[in-house]
């Protein structure tokens, strides 16, 4: 606001209304940077969410991926008729870890993969009771 005592003259008011130009184009310039501050704070925002969902989406599809692996060699093992032994290849194939299969007493039936020894051990009849029924009361949840 400007006050003065006496009526402006002409060459005033022409002062008067190149401040107020000069005063609404500065307002407008610094409503124009806040804003665009404000738009590059949320868009960095909006950048930084698309990053974190992009990495979840690529955790999904290699999981899918794996799944659909396992999928088709158990399908596989399954067409086969391979039996225990196509069994136990494919447990390796899939975790690159030796794979056994026990009958219920705990002899061995098949080995796939390193380190198998020479003679298996005998079969502990106390301890291959106690991990079926482990076995039985474990409930496996889905991821």
């Amino acid at each position: 606001m400007v006050t003065s005592r006496s009526r402006p003259t002409e060459a005033e008011r022409s002062l008067l209304a190149t401040l107020v130009r000069h005063t609404a184009a500065a307002l407008s310039v610094a409503f124009t940077h806040r804003r665009q501050r404000e738009d590059a704070l949320e868009l960095h925002r909006l950048r930084e969410e698309r990053t974190a969902l992009q990495r979840q989406l690529i955790s999904v599809v290699a999981e899918l991926g794996y799944q659909r692996a396992v999928h088709a060699l158990m399908a596989d093992v399954a067409a086969s008729s391979g039996g225990e032994e196509a069994i136990t290849r494919a447990l390796h194939e899939l975790t690159g870890l030796p794979a056994l299969v026990e009958d219920r007493f705990g002899r061995l039936r098949s080995w796939t993969g390193p380190s198998r020894p020479d003679l298996y051990p005998e079969p502990d009849p106390v301890r291959q009771d106690e991990i079926l029924h482990r076995a039985g009361r474990t409930r496996l949840m889905p991821r």
